[in-house]
């Protein structure tokens, strides 16, 4: 029943919250801060009071190697959807022309929408792989922690425009190759990160709509033709079927990378999980 309360109540959350995400480039990335606070302090009641832990055991730590997993993370994420762009590249189906637009405000927009997708991002991490993954992962294992908690992103994302059933099935994929890497590193900084590097290079960088928003990046504007059920058509990448393939394999390289292992110093801090490993593994008494 825990469980559900917390499921259900970081979902209506971040479906209250999700509307002070505006799809305009110049929007105030720090009214997602309320948000962001709000979801540290229900994190913190629930691990203090109920968990008898700390914060530092979702991964929620300000050190070295957090940093240097946020910006694994960027890459993680960046070299999946640059797959995707590629490849529709590749066949013809996006073409980039030039736009008006300074370098100051390539620049400027550029930082603005990486604050602005960072914010979000770590927001979105913490309601969803913090807490809520853990204790699913401790009271009902791994995979079906993971599976709950995709699903319930997936559908955060339900309302967005143009969504059909191939964007709503990658959003959940999506959820799950960011299950898997929380579970098996516990950084909140790699999987922040890589949702990060994916929505940036996405928007910023490619300028194609994410989840059905749409983007404006000075000096280019990108135009998306060929089949909608391999490009996305409005919705972006997001919504195509060749994305779905480059997730999946994204899945099975997160499942076999011999790097993604949890920093030892948050593992003898009792992340949930662990909790349940001691009872499975603990000898007959």
């Amino acid at each position: 029943m825990l469980v559900l309360l917390v499921l259900s109540a970081a979902f209506v959350m971040a479906t209250a919250l999700v509307g002070l995400v505006s799809t305009d480039s110049s929007s105030e990335w720090w009214t997602l801060l309320p948000a962001v606070a709000a979801a540290i302090a229900a994190s913190w009641v629930m691990m203090s009071t109920v968990e008898s832990s700390s914060l530092a055991a979702l991964g929620l730590r300000i050190r070295v190697p957090a940093a240097l997993d946020f910006v694994r993370g960027i890459g993680v994420g960046t070299i999946v959807v640059s797959l995707a762009v590629v490849a529709l590249a590749a066949a013809g189906w996006v073409r980039w022309l030039p736009d008006t637009g300074s370098v100051w405000m390539l620049t400027r927009d550029g930082l603005v929408f990486a604050c602005l997708f960072g914010v979000a991002a770590f927001w979105e991490e913490l309601v969803f792989r913090g807490y809520p993954i853990q204790v699913l992962a401790e009271g009902l294992g791994s995979r079906p922690a993971v599976l709950l908690t995709a699903a319930t992103f997936a559908a955060l994302h339900g309302a967005n425009p143009g969504i059909g059933w191939i964007g709503f099935t990658n959003t959940a994929l999506a959820g799950i190759l960011l299950g898997i890497m929380y579970l098996r590193t516990y950084s909140l900084a790699l999987v922040t990160g890589t949702h990060l590097g994916w929505n940036w290079t996405m928007s910023f960088a490619a300028d194609l709509p994410v989840s059905g928003l749409d983007w404006d990046t000075p000096a280019w504007d990108a135009s998306i033709a060929g089949p909608v059920i391999l490009t996305g058509g409005s919705y972006g990448p997001e919504g195509g079927l060749l994305l779905s393939a480059i997730t999946i394999l994204g899945i099975v390289w997160a499942l076999r990378a011999r790097w993604l292992t949890p920093d030892p110093e948050v593992v003898a801090l009792g992340p949930l999980p662990e909790r349940r490993v001691r009872q499975v593994t603990a000898p007959a008494a």
